[in-house]
């Protein structure tokens, strides 16, 4: 199966994302994106496939994968079929490699404070 690239829409002033993602079942297909990224299962169940990892995924599971990494969430029936009683639920986080900045050891100079979010 190919997989394709999907980003979420980023501001150009904020250096993360944070994207609650809710309904009878998280709808991306198999894809990847160039952030790193952390997810928290807050309610649903199913297969978790990322890279070439297949698990189960329930409530409460945190999953931290890197960037360029391939993954798709595939819920259980009872949720796609909307027989659950209540729907799917995640919070989602993506973020690139310097999202507090730039460091240099030993400089004293970072640029952390600088982001918009710290202003």
């Amino acid at each position: 199966m190919k997989s394709v690239e999907r980003r979420l829409p980023q501001e150009f002033d904020k250096s993360f994302i944070v994207f609650n993602e809710s309904g009878t079942c998280f709808p991306y297909p198999w894809h990847y994106h160039p952030e790193y990224e952390l997810v928290l299962i807050r309610k649903s169940t199913g297969r978790r496939m990322v890279g070439d990892h297949i698990g189960y995924f329930d409530e409460g599971d945190l999953v931290f994968m890197g960037p360029m990494l391939p993954h798709v969430w595939v819920n259980d029936p009872v949720f796609v079929n909307g027989e659950a009683g209540y729907l799917a639920d995640a919070i989602v986080i993506q973020f690139v490699s310097d999202f507090l900045g730039t460091f240099h050891a030993g400089s004293g100079n970072g640029s952390l404070y600088a982001l918009s979010e710290f202003v």
